[in-house]
């Protein structure tokens, strides 16, 4: 049987209680985590535009992860400076309704940043159809289906 994952659009974290907010984005929750087994949930905003996955500088610190080098990047950080890691990936809740990928590939902000979790097409769209459901609906949604 095929994987199907599906979630809501959703207020970020800081505004979801606010009436005035109506902006809702394609956040998925993720699960990082490193060689100990130690992990961090959290919802990711799902970026078709970005290439990989970028974590605050942070998570990296907390999980431990390893530097593996420098690169310049664009996009969100408009130009800056990045590190390469590894982390340990997977999408969805626990239990059946996920998908562990394994480690992949991934990079984090050199200084502290108050950005979101990117998840970009690698590796993410090279084992899901990713559908950004949003046409005629009233609550838009994100559908990840493994064929």
């Amino acid at each position: 049987m095929a994987l199907r994952l599906v979630f809501p659009y959703k207020k970020p974290p800081g505004v979801r209680k606010s009436p005035t907010s109506e902006r809702l984005y394609p956040l998925i929750p993720v699960v990082f985590y490193n060689s100990n087994s130690f992990s961090i949930k959290v919802e990711a905003l799902l970026d078709s535009g970005a290439d990989g996955i970028l974590l605050p500088r942070g998570f990296a610190e907390e999980l431990g992860l390893q530097d593996g080098g420098t690169i310049t990047t664009s996009g969100v950080l408009s130009e800056g400076r990045v590190h390469r890691t590894q982390v340990g990936f997977k999408v969805g809740a626990i239990g059946p309704k996920s998908y562990d990928f394994g480690v992949v590939n991934a990079v984090y902000t050199s200084t502290e940043r108050d950005i979101p979790v990117l998840i970009g097409r690698d590796p993410l769209f090279k084992k899901f159809r990713v559908i950004f459901e949003e046409l005629q609906r009233e609550r838009p949604r994100i559908v990840l289906e493994m064929p």
